[in-house]
């Protein structure tokens, strides 16, 4: 199942995934290169998870109207590095069993013939049950940091915020999705097939720049989001005061 859909918590985890097996490759797996490899890993997914923390500290200060410098909402996240860690772990569990059922699916159903039906119901199930865990989980990192939650309670706590306001929650992911698909189209519809003739080179490398940076600012514009829902949901589950008297 391809868990890369357009919300923080999807891209971290493709963009993790990706640059971890990369690197495993190349690492030495004696017991001391495990060790340098967990360390490394540890601090790959805490790097990646960085950003959303910070921007969602950041951004739910400035709606409450208080003053918050980049320099101190780094500060909070970095104390929270052993909370966004073991956050990020827990989500990669929550990702890893849906992509473990459905691969067994896939296999037990739909492998090797790929018969139209099971296949295409499988790749539903696929859309539907990524989408569910990125609208339930959509604010555990604003609830994290804002309310210094533990990475469990900050998973419970995303789960009910966001009951009765998931369809708005698919809502807004989707129209977030959907731009960057058709600018991520357009980039490589643009992108030449010979990349190393010529001109082609330099062509290359800006188009591959362009898509770093739009996925960027997707993904920064996503974590924006999720801290602007939050600021939302929980204002109007538990009022606009207990937001001021409750959070740091």
């Amino acid at each position: 199942a391809d868990l890369s859909y357009n919300s923080p918590i999807g891209f971290v985890l493709s963009a993790v995934q990706t640059t971890g097996s990369a690197y495993v490759q190349f690492q030495d797996q004696s017991p001391g290169g495990i060790l340098v490899s967990t360390i490394l890993w540890l601090l790959l997914i805490f790097t990646f998870f960085a950003p959303p923390a910070a921007l969602a500290q950041r951004a739910f200060q400035s709606m409450l109207g208080r003053s918050a410098s980049f320099s101190n909402c780094i500060t909070l996240t970095l104390a929270a590095m052993p909370r966004l860690v073991v956050f990020a772990i827990l989500m990669f569990i929550s990702y890893g069993i849906v992509a473990a059922v459905l691969g067994s699916l896939f296999f037990h159903i739909a492998w090797p013939g790929l018969p139209l039906v099971p296949t295409f119901i499988i790749a539903v199930l696929a859309i539907v049950a990524t989408m569910f865990l990125n609208v339930v989980w959509w604010v555990g990192i604003p609830v994290l940091m804002v309310e210094w939650a533990g990475p469990f309670v900050a998973l419970r706590r995303s789960w009910v915020l966001t009951r009765g306001q998931r369809w708005q929650i698919v809502a807004i992911l989707v129209l977030l999705a959907i731009p960057e698909a058709l600018l991520q189209s357009i980039l490589a519809w643009s992108m030449p097939g010979d990349v190393g003739a010529g001109g082609n080179e330099f062509l290359g490398y800006a188009l591959s720049i362009a898509s770093g940076l739009v996925g960027a600012f997707f993904y920064f514009t996503s974590a924006v989001a999720a801290a602007v829902g939050y600021f939302h949901l929980a204002g109007e589950k538990e009022g606009i005061l207990a937001l001021d008297r409750v959070f740091v």
